[in-house]
């Protein structure tokens, strides 16, 4: 099996899926190089915002790993908001936003599908959230066309 889009770190067990090969790297090599990115920038703490799905998870949790494998681990600090595919929650996504600002971190990590992050970006505008004083950095997942027209003038993901 090939798969062009496929990034579960456990597909590269060779020993469970021995036939598999991808087009894109595990989600492990999408940490990496948002932690290093991290290191490059020298930004001081960044909070992770990631759905509870698979996907969310293991990249939370593994670029959480490279900080603790670096000394760093207070440097990343995360927050989950549950994968609502059938119905979006409002009250319980404002909340996320609201921890999110709390932890004081306006470095933020976006590890959510499109889908999700479409109904987010508008919580985080009523929130005061998107703007010069934040900066997001989306998963590759959560890129789309369409997607930035959500965004206020002079905010980028």
């Amino acid at each position: 099996q090939i798969s062009p889009s496929a990034t579960a770190s456990p597909l590269s067990n060779k020993e469970t899926f021995p036939y598999f090969l991808r087009t894109l790297p595990a989600d492990t090599g999408q940490a990496s190089a948002l932690w290093h990115w991290i290191l490059e920038f020298q930004v001081p703490s960044a909070t992770c915002v990631y759905t509870t799905d698979t996907y969310g998870s293991e990249l939370y949790e593994a670029t959480k790993e490279l900080a603790r494998q670096s000394g760093e681990s207070e440097r990343i600090q995360g927050q989950a908001l549950r994968q609502m595919q059938q119905s979006f929650v409002v009250d319980e996504a404002r909340l996320v936003a609201r921890t999110v600002k709390q932890i004081g971190s306006r470095f933020i990590l976006l590890y959510t599908f499109t889908s999700t992050l479409k109904k987010f970006l508008p919580i985080l505008d009523e929130e005061g959230m998107l703007g010069p004083d934040w900066q997001y950095f989306a998963s590759d997942s959560s890129v789309s066309i369409g997607l930035l027209e959500l965004l206020p003038a002079g905010c980028f993901l």
